[in-house]
């Protein structure tokens, strides 16, 4: 923890836990999320010092990336299964109660094996995921039990398993993707039905500071490109 000029106040370290991200709680705290050991997820929640109050492993072969908290004060935990010899790895949504015990799982072989790399709240209480890999870019909408209400998947070299990364949901109900040099914003929550559409981002030679705009709607894709060098307001 450092202060507002960089200057470090504390810090901790939990024993081997490969940390992917954290949040602070609505109690001043931290929780963590991250992997320990050969593929086990755990969860750590922390003081507002960064001491360790309880932590939870969840099993092999599964991988948390993202958290969020929820308004119960459990969390929401966005990542994927592994693929084995007897299944095919999937994204994955786990919902936990304030001490980090499972309450549900949701796996989502629709979405790909790469794991969920955002999660946001959604106004009626739900989730949007932002994933994807090998040049595809998967976006969804689940409700609060984590049940699939519509995905969206576009396929590009603007995509990479490396540049799918952040989502959130604007006042107007709306939902903004990021991927690779794209930004993909929806018209509204009520014009995506469970249906994929197909069309492909174009592709343009720009600099890497260009940005696309997709506006989507249930019928069609129409495509604006709007080009900036260096920074978008």
């Amino acid at each position: 923890k450092v202060d507002w000029t960089g200057e470090m106040q504390w810090n901790r370290n939990y024993n081997g836990v490969y940390i992917y991200s954290m949040v602070q709680t609505n109690d001043g705290g931290y929780a963590v999320i991250g992997e320990v050991g050969l593929n086990y997820a755990t969860l750590i929640k922390t003081d507002p010092e960064g001491n360790m109050i309880w932590n939870q492993t969840y099993g092999s072969s599964i991988q948390f990336i993202r958290l969020l908290q929820t308004a119960d004060k459990g969390y929401a935990l966005a990542g994927n299964t592994f693929r084995t010899n007897s299944s095919q790895g999937a994204v994955l949504l786990t919902k936990t109660d304030s001490l980090g015990n499972v309450v549900w799982n949701q796996t989502y072989s629709q979405l790909g094996e790469e794991a969920a790399a955002s999660i946001a709240k959604t106004s009626d209480g739900g989730y949007a995921l932002d994933c994807g890999g090998n040049f595809i870019g998967n976006f969804a909408k689940v409700d609060s039990a984590g049940n699939l209400q519509w995905n969206i998947s576009f396929s590009s070299n603007l995509f990479s398993s490396n540049n799918v990364g952040s989502v959130m949901q604007l006042s107007d109900g709306s939902y903004v993707f990021v991927a690779g040099n794209a930004l993909i914003k929806t018209i509204s929550d009520t014009s995506l039905p469970s249906v994929t559409p197909t069309k492909t981002i174009p592709e343009f030679n720009a600099p890497v500071t260009t940005l696309a705009v997709i506006l989507i709607t249930t019928t069609a894709v129409s495509i604006s490109l709007k080009y900036t060098r260096k920074h978008f307001q």
